[in-house]
């Protein structure tokens, strides 16, 4: 997934509007499918000592407005709570096919 992060003019204001703007630009200008899904905006990105941008680095951003970060949290343990769900009702499943074998191993009288 493409991500813009975004070091802003001291005349601009990160917000959602500005965002959209910067990915309908991208889309214009190159392929529509290459514009960033993720626009993010940071006080300044971290360079090393010759000014290369150090893009490993956790960086200082602050997210557009969406709360990525609460929402993949919000996943993860809605995932936890699914496969759960799906243990159990195997669980059920095999103890109702079990009871089904029993009984037919008891009718027969084997």
């Amino acid at each position: 997934m493409v991500r813009a992060i975004v070091v802003l003019r001291e005349d601009y204001e990160p917000s959602a509007e500005l965002a959209r703007e910067l990915q309908e630009h991208v889309k214009r200008e190159t392929a529509p499918y290459k514009y960033p899904r993720i626009v993010d905006f940071a006080p300044e990105l971290p360079k090393t000592a010759s000014g290369k941008v150090q893009r490993a680095v956790g960086l200082g951003v602050v997210p557009a407005p969406g709360e990525r970060g609460l929402q993949i949290v919000e996943l993860a343990a809605r995932c936890r709570e699914f496969v759960a769900r799906q243990r159990e009702r195997r669980a059920g499943l095999l103890r109702s096919v079990l009871r089904g074998f029993d009984s037919v191993v008891r009718g027969r009288g084997v």
